[in-house]
């Protein structure tokens, strides 16, 4: 009865045993790669959630450039609009470069040569110019230039050099 005992142990139940084990095994390495998993995937949602919200952050800014392009498009417009005739006859030109407006003005049409003060004429075009700048928000860069003759004479006791003219030319500007 002890042989049959011990033969029916080694038999079938020893490699049950052994199967067991492995099974154990498995199930033990089953959970390891488990918690490793739910650590990558918590990972990845972390990640996803950075993309989404740089996506956002993204979609407000091209939002935000789309409407100063729409705000700079109509302020173009209106100073198109408003300033015909002088564009047409070469004295203005309006454009738009890197989601900035510029507008560029004959010196003739706002001063005299050699001279810092406005003419009626600039001071007209100007007005026009303001009443369209006034309701922008937008920052507004005024650049005054000469030609490159040299300042002689009584004149140069004001403007010693055309970098002085130019300077006084865009403070009068700004200052009108």
């Amino acid at each position: 009865a002890a042989v049959a005992v011990a033969s029916f142990y080694l038999l079938l139940h020893q490699p049950r045993v052994k199967e067991l084990e492995e099974a154990r095994r498995e199930a033990s390495l089953c959970v390891q790669e488990r918690a490793a998993l739910n650590g990558r995937v918590s990972d990845l949602e972390s990640m996803l959630d950075g993309v989404r919200r740089e996506g956002a952050e993204l979609a407000e800014q091209i939002r935000l450039r789309e409407e100063r392009l729409a705000q700079a498009q109509s302020t173009q417009d209106e100073i198109v609009s408003k300033l015909q005739q002088e564009i047409a006859s070469g004295q203005i030109q309006v454009e738009r470069l890197r989601g900035q407006l510029r507008v560029d003005m004959v010196d003739e049409i706002l001063f005299d040569s050699g001279e810092a003060v406005l003419k009626p004429e600039g001071k007209e075009v100007l007005e026009k110019l303001a009443s369209v700048l006034a309701g922008s928000d937008r920052q507004i860069r005024v650049q005054g230039h000469t030609d490159d003759v040299p300042i002689v004479g009584r004149l140069a006791e004001t403007f010693p050099t055309n970098w002085e003219l130019s300077a006084a030319r865009a403070v009068n500007v700004v200052r009108f």
